[in-house]
């Protein structure tokens, strides 16, 4: 007799086997079936017994008609390809990394396409600091500590290995073996950033998200194989499919022409606002940051299809004297992040769009003046 365990995973395989999804095409066709075969270029959806066969370059969206969302693990790793992966285990030796997520095969990543490893929960007090960090620019790697208060205090060095509860760190010649539950991650210094793009972008139930440069051939029923950017082909179970989204794309807001601008200056003038603007309001700064000034906002529309805005903040690295301040973000004119800048280490975020309209970044002087008041957001960027 089956135990269980064994008799829940048979009868997931059997229903997972035929799987009611909807889909959405580029051109705003909605369809029902089952999800049938994948080919190198198209998949099949099953319309009453009656295969239909889109190509891939056609569709938008593919999801299964009734999502069961689970707990996922803690762990989050983030690879330079983009994908960040919700794991049960992690482990660095030589050979490089190895990743267990949950319910699916096991990952074996080289070192150099690692970005981060984040070993505690997503939190309101951390998302911010950690965030920040991976836009960070950094020599070596990096392990963060988790001090009292939730503040996030970051250390350069070497990781030498994740073993046994613990991060073994060189540290300016000295190794330290760091406890897990003393740190919020690791920041590897040999990735400079992750990608962002990729033409099919995968969620699953536990909280993975999976970027892949394409889809691999399978057969109605079994599970979806994707390959990596790395090249390596990975298989989600068809039960553990949260979204399918192809053509994924970007959308740098420092290339985009703004809705609106403007800037308020802390003493009264008589300048025309237009004048104002061009000297102190809003600039793009190294092709994809912008600069931004105390007292000063900038609007967007906000087109179909995307779904995620990212980025960091951080003051100006010229700024050596600044008074107090703080960046938020509103959507459709709802504040959805603000963050004070009180150091210089950069606050990251990463906000769902939720079919906004209207994106408004802010920089707010408090009332202390708008000494050195100027800030830098680092990469602002719709994703799809």
């Amino acid at each position: 007799m089956l135990g269980s365990f064994a008799l829940w995973k048979t009868l997931a395989i059997l229903l997972a086997a035929v799987l009611p999804v909807k889909a959405t095409t580029q051109s705003g066709e909605s369809i029902e079936g089952s999800l049938g075969a994948v080919t190198a270029t198209s998949l099949a959806i099953d319309i009453d017994g009656r295969p239909r066969e889109i190509l891939m370059q056609d569709l938008q969206t593919v999801s299964p008609a009734n999502v069961q969302e689970q707990t996922g693990p803690t762990y989050l790793v983030t690879l330079s390809g983009g994908s960040k992966i919700a794991a049960e285990t992690v482990s660095l030796v030589d050979s490089g990394l190895s990743i267990q997520p949950r319910q699916q095969d096991p990952l074996s990543v080289p070192v150099r396409q690692v970005k981060a490893i984040r070993f505690r929960a997503s939190g309101a007090t951390t998302d911010a600091q950690w965030l920040g960090l991976l836009q960070k620019e950094s020599r070596g790697d990096v392990m963060v500590i988790r001090r009292p208060g939730d503040k996030l205090d970051p250390a350069s060095g070497i990781i030498e290995s994740i073993a046994d509860g613990k991060v073994s760190f060189n540290l300016e010649g000295d190794t330290v073996a760091a406890p897990l539950d003393r740190l919020e991650g690791v920041v590897f210094g040999s990735t400079a950033e992750a990608a962002d793009d990729a033409p099919v972008r995968i969620t699953d139930v536990y909280g993975s998200t999976w970027l892949a440069e394409s889809l691999v051939p399978s057969d109605a029923g079994q599970p979806i194989a994707m390959k990596l950017s790395s090249g390596q082909i990975h298989h989600l179970p068809l039960e553990q499919i949260k979204s399918i989204r192809f053509s994924s794309g970007l959308s740098m807001l420092a290339t985009e022409k703004p809705a609106d601008v403007k800037t308020d200056t802390y003493f009264q003038t008589n300048i025309d606002g237009g004048l104002v603007n061009a000297f102190f309001g809003p600039a793009a700064q190294d092709g994809n940051d912008l600069q931004m000034h105390g007292g000063s906002k900038i609007e967007y529309r906000v087109a179909d299809g995307f779904v995620m805005l990212v980025g960091a903040v951080r003051r100006a690295s010229e700024v050596k004297r600044a008074s107090e301040m703080s960046v938020r973000i509103l959507l459709d004119g709802k504040k959805v992040w603000e963050e004070s800048l009180p150091d210089v280490q950069p606050r990251g975020f990463e906000i769902p769009l939720k079919q906004a309209r209207r994106l408004t970044i802010e920089v707010d002087s408090r009332d202390d003046g708008n000494l050195g008041d100027t800030v830098q957001i680092i990469r602002p960027r719709l994703l799809k």
